[in-house]
């Protein structure tokens, strides 16, 4: 078995069934990463387009061209998920609700952004119904809670045998203050 050939132990190695066991082992984990590739590839694109005709394009660009289309589409995609986009227009929708109705300014610079960010087309209804499905309260709302806790705080005091009049410490014990009458006698 001397040979004068140089690249007989190399070509003893490729007809080895030890390399046809590594190419068919290879072979296996380059098509698992290209499903995976197609799988991830549509998981993102859902995730963060909302339009199926694009996710259903970018998932075919990733099942054509292997590997090279998930490159692709992780250069073209949408910088943000939906969830996020959405959470950015309910603070700018939520920041012009808490500006005052006075500052013209402010609400002419939150509708700019609004607008470029595809917000704009909705009508003040539309922004009221989007910020109450988000759980954002207004100003009213909270004040009504407030007007709410008081009342059954004072319900609580005058059911528990309290006097209506004593007014909360604010040291934060949970004592009561004297009642407003008696300091009034006292400090004179």
């Amino acid at each position: 078995m001397n040979s004068n050939d140089p690249f007989d132990g190399i070509s003893a190695f490729f007809d080895s069934p030890l390399w046809s066991i590594a190419s068919l082992l290879l072979q296996v984990f380059f098509i698992l990463l290209w499903a995976a590739l197609v799988y991830w590839t549509y998981q993102d694109a859902k995730r963060r387009i909302r339009e199926p005709a694009f996710i259903a394009g970018s998932v075919a660009l990733s099942l054509l061209i292997p590997y090279l289309g998930a490159i692709i589409y992780l250069i073209i995609r949408p910088p943000e998920y939906l969830v996020e986009e959405r959470e950015r227009e309910l603070e700018l929708l939520a920041l012009e609700q808490r500006l005052s109705p006075d500052d013209a300014e402010g609400r002419a610079m939150v509708g700019r952004l609004l607008d470029r960010e595809g917000g704009g087309e909705l009508e003040s209804g539309a922004f009221s119904r989007a910020l109450n499905e988000a759980g954002v309260a207004r100003a009213n709302e909270i004040a009504q809670l407030e007007e709410r806790v008081r009342d059954l705080e004072f319900r609580l005091r005058v059911g528990a045998g309290g006097n209506p009049d004593e007014v909360p410490d604010g040291d934060d014990t949970g004592r009561w203050r004297r009642p407003a009458r008696k300091r009034r006698r006292d400090e004179r």
